[in-house]
C-alpha cells in the first residue's frame, strides 16, 4: 500500500553497498523505518531525505504494519536551511530527535507530540534567541506523553534564599524537601530550579524571553538522562550534546 506522510527524520545509517535506513516520525503512523535504495549516492535524488532535521513530505510502500518500508519519493515539507546557520540550534533540535528516537515505539502514533516537534523545529530554524529553552520544553512535552509526567514547579521566587538546594523525586516527577527520603532523587542549586520553573511555567512561544543560563546545561542533561533512564528502564543519553558541551 502506498502511503503518503509528513515525516521529521530523526536518524539514518548506511545499508548495503549503497542504500540508507531512515527513521523518521510521522502524525499518523508514529515512528517508521524506510529503506532509501540508492541514498549513499551524492547524485540520487533523494539524497537530501537521509538528513536529520529535514521535514518532508514523503511518498513509500508499507509492506506491514511492523516491517521496512520502501522510500518511493521526498520532497521539502518545511525548508530547515536557516537552523544551519547555528551550531548551538542544530544540538538542540538533534537532541530532541534524539530523545524520540530513543523513547518511542514503532507505528504507534503520537498526533500531539508529531505537532509540538513541528513548531519547536520551526523555532530553531528561525535562530530564535535561547534555544536550550526549546529543546527542555520538549523533554517536558515527551515525558507527559510517555506517561511519566514531570510537574517541574518548585514555587521559587526572586525573595528565596539563593544559596539553598532543591530536590526532585526521580520516581515521582515533582520536587521534593530535602528532608524526605532522597533515594531515586536529584539535587538542584537554585538558580537551575528557578531557570527550570520559568521553562515550565511559559508557553512555547514565549520561550525565546528567558534568559538562558548555559552553566547549568550539564546539570540539566544529566537529570533528563538519569529521569528518562529510570521510567524507561534502560541507559538513555544524549550523545548529540557533545556539539555544545564546551560552549
Amino acid at each position: 500500500m502506498i502511503q503518503k506522510q509528513v515525516a521529521i527524520v530523526l536518524h539514518s545509517f548506511d545499508f548495503g553497498e549503497s542504500s540508507k535506513i531512515i527513521s523518521a516520525f510521522t502524525r499518523e503512523k508514529g515512528r517508521i523505518s524506510l529503506i532509501g535504495k540508492g541514498l549513499r549516492n551524492p547524485k540520487s535524488k533523494l539524497h537530501f531525505a537521509s538528513q536529520p532535521l529535514s521535514i518532508l513530505e514523503i511518498t513509500y510502500y508499507e509492506k506491514n504494519r511492523e516491517g521496512l518500508h520502501l522510500l518511493s519519493t521526498a520532497s521539502n515539507f518545511i525548508p530547515m536551511n536557516a537552523i544551519l546557520s547555528s551550531l548551538e540550534h542544530i544540538t538542540c533540535g538533534m537532541m530532541m530527535l534524539e530523545s524520540i528516537y530513543h523513547t518511542l515505539g514503532e507505528n504507534n502514533p503520537f498526533e500531539d507530540l508529531f505537532d509540538y516537534c513541528i513548531e519547536v523545529l520551526k523555532l530553531l530554524n528561525n535562530v530564535a534567541p535561547n534555544p536550550f529553552n526549546f529543546f527542555i520544553a520538549s523533554q517536558f512535552k515527551l515525558a507527559e506523553t510517555l506517561g511519566f509526567w514531570l510537574q517541574f514547579d518548585f514555587m521559587l521566587d526572586d525573595d528565596v534564599n539563593r544559596s539553598e538546594k532543591y530536590a526532585f523525586s526521580i520516581e515521582d516527577g515533582r520536587p521534593i524537601k530535602l528532608g524526605s527520603n532522597l533515594k531515586n532523587s536529584f539535587i538542584f542549586d537554585y538558580h537551575t530550579a528557578f531557570y527550570l520553573q520559568k521553562i515550565f511555567r511559559l508557553p512555547l512561544e514565549d520561550l525565546h524571553s528567558v534568559s538562558e543560563d548555559k552553566s547549568s546545561y550539564s546539570k540539566i542533561i544529566s537529570f533528563f538522562e538519569k529521569y528518562f533512564s529510570f521510567h524507561l528502564e534502560k541507559f538513555f543519553e544524549y550523545k548529540s550534546f557533545n556539539l555544545i558541551r564546551l560552549i
